[in-house]
């Protein structure tokens, strides 16, 4: 049965050139995931077609509507990247939510990066903390404030050093695409034993610099090593403030420099030198989580050559923010809301980290496991359900393709779609010489077409047209868009991938043969 509303409002979206609400069209399943309580852990396993991302906006609108989401830069909104971005643009606008950021997981784990970098800075922390030591101690003399202000400059020059030699190096365009890389050797990264050999790496690096500490101060808390290492030289530069002031009275009183007064001078002296040794250890290790970041990613060139040199991936970012969570910890201020779009093309791993830094966030994901074209995205939602209590909500409907394109997907692929009676052409296997033809056709009726193949290389001889209703792009950059028509070069594709670029069509699909 055909709802003839539902079909007419359908219709007339078709006719649009841009993304427009579906508030005429809002099925009952999608309305109770827009609808659904605003701190719920939730899935949405949907097929092509089914409106996910549409859901995706009006949930927020819907949400904001009602006073129910938390401050806006709290929340964000992951997606494949600026082209997606661009598509949905205006419609973010119609509903009044383009003050939520909407960003790609490389540009989220850069900021994540940064904001680690930026927030916690020794320099900071010690000025403030030493000047406060000082208004509280009677004998804090002169010299001590001068020997104290040496000291903290000494430390902002050497996190600067630090900052100057990593800043220049962590930007969005010094990234390099890692599914250019060997997929076996990408999924062998996104792996909780990898990051428990972090880890493990990274305890024993910071367990000897305690166990020095601890020999002298003896003292131990449960807190992040940042902060470990922070309270160490508030408490190393109080030690030293004393064991100077024992000297001066050993000289002062005892009126000699010789026998036990010259003795137990030198003991307090030499004490003194262990301390600013450790000191020094300490300081030079309290960036270390950019210092450790390199030496796991020189063992990871050692034993595979092609991870880029002077460049970073996805996954040398996500190990990046690992290190720093395990030395500085949970952020403090983090997001509070994430919702995936495409999320079937995230790791485990990564939503386990994100966990971890934000500790508070509620998760919205969207995605469809047949959709998943990487080797490092999630091919079972079950995963992720081990350690989030995630509801799941399944769309089987849909509202974008024809009639034809779905019948034909369900046969093809073993699916089991339900198409919502929209009719239109048989898809049609056609050869290079017709290719052409069809799009100069398309461009007289001012239609949107995309061209979409798994290699630039296969059409460069064959398609001359260039024109802004033709669309040129491999199945990363047309996930989640919809065109007009879609001109697919399916060879070496996948059947994950062939399901994506034959869904992208909203009334004729050809396929070249």
């Amino acid at each position: 049965m055909t709802d003839e509303f539902l079909m007419n409002a359908l219709l007339e979206r078709r006719k649009s050139e841009k993304a427009t609400d579906i508030i005429s069209s809002i099925q009952t399943n999608q309305n109770k995931i827009i609808r659904a309580k605003s701190f719920e852990n939730f899935i949405v396993q949907g097929c092509a077609g089914s409106g996910k991302t549409m859901i995706l906006l009006h949930r927020l609108s819907y949400l904001k509507y009602n006073n129910w989401l938390p401050e806006y830069k709290k929340i964000k909104i992951i997606t494949p990247g600026k082209i997606f971005n661009d598509f949905f643009k205006d419609l973010s606008r119609d509903l009044d939510i383009e003050e939520i950021e909407q960003t790609s997981i490389l540009n989220y784990y850069l900021k994540l990066n940064n904001y680690y970098f930026e927030k916690y800075n020794l320099s900071h922390s010690l000025n403030d903390k030493f000047y406060k030591t000082r208004g509280e101690n009677s004998y804090y003399t002169y010299e001590d404030e001068i020997r104290r202000n040496n000291i903290i400059k000494s430390i902002k020059e050497t996190i600067n050093k630090k900052k100057n030699k990593y800043k220049d190096y962590f930007r969005i365009d010094n990234v390099f695409n890692e599914n250019n890389l060997d997929s076996n050797m990408i999924k062998s990264f996104y792996t909780k034993e990898f990051f428990e050999n972090v880890r493990d790496k990274y305890e024993k690096r910071v367990d000897f610099i305690k166990n020095e500490i601890y020999s002298i101060f003896h003292y131990e808390e449960k807190i992040s090593n940042n902060q470990y290492f922070e309270i160490f030289m508030i408490k190393s530069m109080e030690l030293i403030d004393e064991l100077l002031r024992k000297i001066q009275k050993e000289k002062l009183y005892k009126g000699a420099i010789y026998g036990e007064t010259k003795e137990r001078c030198e003991e307090l002296e030499r004490k003194i030198e262990k301390i600013r040794q450790l000191q020094d250890e300490v300081l030079n290790n309290f960036y270390f989580s950019f210092d450790f970041y390199n030496e796991i990613v020189k063992e990871m060139q050692i034993k595979y050559p092609n991870i880029p040199t002077n460049r970073y991936t996805r996954f040398q970012l996500l190990l990046l923010l690992y290190i720093n969570y395990l030395h500085f910890g949970e952020l403090f201020d983090g997001d509070k809301l994430l919702c995936f779009d495409e999320a079937q093309d995230y790791n485990e791993i990564e939503y386990r980290i994100l966990k971890l830094i934000n500790n508070k966030i509620i998760f919205n994901l969207y995605g469809d496991v047949n959709q998943s074209v990487f080797s490092k995205g999630t091919a079972d939602w079950e995963n992720l359900k081990k350690f989030i209590d995630f509801k799941q909500y399944n769309l089987n409907e849909n509202f974008r393709n024809t009639m034809q394109i779905s019948d034909f997907c369900n046969e093809k692929f073993k699916y089991n779609i339900l198409s919502m009676g929209i009719m239109g052409k048989e898809v049609e296997y056609i050869e290079k010489n017709k290719i052409n033809n069809i799009i100069l056709k398309k461009l007289d009726e001012k239609k949107k077409i995309a061209i979409i193949t798994k290699n630039m290389n296969d059409i460069e001889e064959i398609i001359q047209i260039d024109n802004e209703y033709i669309f040129f792009g491999n199945i990363e950059q047309v996930k989640g868009i919809e065109f007009d028509s879609a001109i697919v070069f399916d060879n070496n594709m996948t059947e994950n991938e062939k399901y994506i670029a034959y869904t992208r069509a909203l009334n004729d699909l050809y396929i070249v043969d």
